[in-house]
C-alpha cells in the first residue's frame, strides 16, 4: 500500500512470482500508482459530486467519482463489451446514489461518445461527455481527453511526495 493523497491509501494486489521478480530488480517503495496522476489532473479541475469519471484503456475501465473536491470512488474493471462497460458504469452510480437525471460521465482514453461504448453508455446516461482536462500543452490536432492518462502521468511523482 502507499498514500494517495492525505486522506487515502491505494492498496497493490500483485501475483505471485511477480513480486519476487520486481523485488529483486527494484526497490518496492519506489513503485507508483499509476492512476494517481489522473486522480490528481481530475482532482485539481474541481471535480462535481454528480460527476463519474471513467478513464478507457483496452478492455479495462477506471471510475471515479469525487465529493466536496475528496476522492469518494477509484475502482477499475475488465468488460469485454459495451454492455458490461454500461452495467459497471451504472452499478457503481447506483451503489454511490448518485440520481440517474443528475449523473454526468466524463470520458477519457480509448473511448469517445460516438464509438461504440460511448453510445451504449449513452442509452444509459443522460450526460456523457468528454473530458477536457489538460495537465500540459498538446499540439491542436491531439485530442486532451485521449491522452489524459499518459499527460497526467507528470503528477504523479515520487512515491515520497504527497
Amino acid at each position: 500500500s502507499q498514500p494517495l493523497d492525505t486522506d487515502n491509501h491505494v492498496l497493490f494486489k500483485v501475483k505471485g512470482d511477480f513480486v519476487n521478480i520486481l523485488t529483486e530488480k527494484f526497490n518496492t517503495k519506489d513503485v507508483v500508482f499509476g492512476a494517481r496522476g489522473w486522480i490528481k489532473a481530475v482532482a485539481g479541475d474541481g471535480p462535481a459530486n454528480q460527476y463519474l469519471y471513467l478513464n478507457v484503456t483496452g478492455n479495462l475501465v477506471e471510475i471515479l467519482n469525487f465529493r466536496d473536491g475528496k476522492l469518494r470512488f477509484y475502482n477499475n474493471f475488465e468488460f469485454m463489451n459495451g454492455d458490461e462497460l454500461a452495467y459497471f458504469s451504472t452499478v457503481v452510480a447506483s451503489e454511490l446514489q448518485l440520481p440517474d437525471e443528475a449523473v454526468t460521465l466524463v470520458l477519457s482514453g480509448d473511448i469517445n461518445p460516438d464509438d461504440q461504448n460511448g453510445s451504449r453508455l449513452a442509452k444509459f446516461f443522460r450526460r456523457v461527455e468528454l473530458n477536457a482536462t489538460c495537465p500540459v500543452k498538446l499540439p491542436k490536432q491531439l485530442s486532451p481527453n485521449s491522452l489524459l492518462y499518459l499527460t497526467a502521468l507528470n503528477l504523479c511523482g515520487s512515491s515520497e511526495e504527497n
